[in-house]
């Protein structure tokens, strides 16, 4: 069985696996000398081998998805795959993390005191664009995460987490403004987010991930409903 460990947030790695995949670039390392630091090409190696990971999991599912398939769409040798990662479970979570560090970037934005409502919209939208934005990684953590084994549901569990932390400290400086804010309880709002999460799931299953910020209006009415006492009407867009 692949051991799987720690996998930090990355910041060039993120922007690197982006350039080669979701932003649509194509990169060939070179074979001869280049200017290149060993950083930077060992970076390279590291999205290649994250995207391909992605890739053949969702074409495949994570089960029958094989080390040797991935390192073969990562055009990368064994040694190359191995000095990286320690097995398929390993690549398949630093894509994970990948994706925790996308999204903890956006929840963690500060909320205006004068304008919660404003920001919840704006932060909604900006999530679910980030997900579309990111379609082979979205579908990869909706879909084949729940079967990637109990590392990964850990992991999941602790973006959860997080996210619901994010959303409490946001309620609370909302509700400094406005004393139409409730304080529903940490519990309450795993709940919501739970919901929240599911809903997405299932949108990209039936739908598609490029699809997802078409979802706004509904999930702002349900955090809207959840948080104020008189809800306004959302406009798409607004």
């Amino acid at each position: 069985m692949d051991t799987a460990t720690e996998y930090p947030i990355d910041g060039p790695l993120i922007a690197e696996v982006y350039r080669l995949g979701p932003g649509g670039e194509t990169a060939e390392l070179p074979r001869h000398r280049h200017d290149l630091t060993r950083e930077q090409v060992e970076t390279t190696q590291k999205a290649r081998i994250i995207l391909a990971t992605a890739q053949v999991v969702v074409d495949r599912s994570y089960a029958k998805a094989s080390t040797r398939e991935i390192i073969s769409a990562a055009g990368v040798s064994t040694k190359t795959f191995y000095a990286h990662f320690a097995g398929k479970e390993e690549a398949f979570l630093a894509g994970f993390t990948l994706m925790d560090g996308v999204m903890l970037g956006l929840a963690e934005r500060p909320i205006s005191t004068t304008q919660p409502r404003t920001d919840l919209r704006n932060h909604v939208r900006a999530s679910l664009e980030q997900l579309a934005a990111w379609p082979l990684f979205t579908r990869m953590r909706f879909i084949e995460g729940p079967a990637a084994g109990p590392i990964a549901l850990e992991r999941r569990a602790a973006m959860m987490r997080s996210t619901v932390e994010v959303f409490a400290r946001a309620i609370g400086e909302a509700r400094a403004r406005d004393d139409r804010v409730g304080s529903p309880s940490l519990g309450a709002i795993t709940v919501l987010n739970t919901g929240l999460r599911d809903l997405m799931a299932q949108w990209v299953v039936d739908h598609g991930p490029e699809t997802l910020p078409e979802l706004a209006p509904v999930m702002v009415e349900a955090i809207e409903r959840f948080c104020f006492q008189d809800p306004p009407d959302y406009v798409d867009g607004e």
